[in-house]
This record gives C-alpha cells, structure tokens and sequence, in this order.
C-alpha cells in the first residue's frame, strides 16, 4: 500500500514485513504536502496536493505521467475508474474534474455544490460518479456521451 508526509514524499509499505519498501522523494519542487492519494488497478498512482494541483505517477519506474493545475483550491480526493481511463479529481474549490489517464486531457467538469468538495468516487458497475461536499449534499453524475464534450450531466 502507499502512504504520503506532509513533505511532499510518496512512500511504498510491504504488508508481509510491515516496512517501507521505497520512497518516492521531491515529486514537485517546493515539497508541496499531498492532500490525497489513489493507486489505480494497474500502475498509475494519483496525487493530489494543496495548491491544486494533481499528477499521475507511473509506479514502474517513479516518473511523472502529467500534472495538471485545474483546481484553484487543494485537490482532496482522487479516484480512478474502474477500467484505470479515467481519473475523477474532486476539490475545496467546489469542482469535479474527469480527466484521461492516458494523456490528462480534460473530459468533463461539474460544479454542483456550493462548498467545499470532500470525496470523489466511481459507481464500480456504471459510467458515474457521486461527490459529496461539506454543504451536505451528494451528488451523482455521469460524463456525458461521447466522453469529448467537456462537461457532466447530474443525475
């Protein structure tokens, strides 16, 4: 499993000796903290940090994939899709955000809340998604077909 310091550092945990396995450090300059984390199905880890910004990391050989700077406020939760295309990016600036694991083009956004966006995550049997924010409410959205028109459609 990974966990993350408020430094900016990334580290890999071995269950079967309960120890660090490796450590991921300086992933941006400025040892920005990470706010939030998502390890694909595959070899993707998504990492999200207090500025705003978020990456995606290829674990196989600890090198970025792309970053983006799409939330005004601190990126709190990430989450991947179930077949690891698509990262679900949710944020304290009140925004939703589904973007292509594959080149970090931008497929959708939402604003559907007027506070701050807590968690993000993906129905594992259908093309949706819920948020749920600090006003107390949930959301649930589906990318509007095709996945090329940047925008989601509440449910």
């Amino acid at each position: 499993y990974m966990s993350s310091d408020s430094s900016g550092h990334l580290f890999t945990w071995d269950a079967r000796l309960e120890k660090c396995s490796s450590q991921i450090k300086e992933l941006r300059p400025g040892q920005v903290s990470i706010a939030s984390l998502a390890v694909s199905g595959s070899y993707y880890v998504g990492i999200g940090h207090v500025d705003g910004c978020f990456q995606i990391l290829d674990i196989r050989n600890a090198k970025p994939v792309f970053e983006k700077f799409i939330h005004s406020k601190e990126c709190r939760s990430l989450d991947f899709s179930p077949d690891d295309k698509w990262l679900l990016s949710t944020s304290f600036d009140c925004m939703s955000h589904v973007v292509s694991v594959g080149d970090g083009s931008l497929l959708c956004s939402s604003r559907g809340h007027s506070d701050r966006i807590v968690q993000g995550k993906w129905n594992p049997s259908k093309v949706q998604y819920a948020t749920c924010s600090v006003d107390g409410t949930v959301q649930v959205y589906r990318p509007r077909q095709p996945l090329l028109v940047p925008d989601c459609i509440p449910m």
